[in-house]
């Protein structure tokens, strides 16, 4: 489970870099059998990076959302 809170930035990196850097590490995680999914706080960046993702909206949803995102991950093996 990996939290976001927008796109993947430094402060003298390349976006577009930093972009295809993270979707080429997700997809080879992926590769490998694990299951990953990326929780967006207050951004829909994840959509963009994570096959898998959720979007939290508000802060108060991200407890229930983590909980039903992780039963939903277990429950599905």
């Amino acid at each position: 489970m990996v939290f976001s809170d927008g796109y993947p930035s430094t402060s003298d990196g390349d976006p577009q870099v930093l972009r295809h850097d993270l979707r080429e590490r997700v997809a080879a995680i992926g590769q490998r059998g694990i299951e990953l999914v990326g929780i967006g706080v207050l951004t829909d960046a994840v959509e963009d990076f994570y096959p898998r993702n959720v979007v939290v909206s508000r802060l108060a949803e991200l407890p229930s959302t983590v909980f039903s995102v992780l039963g939903s991950m277990l429950l599905t093996r």
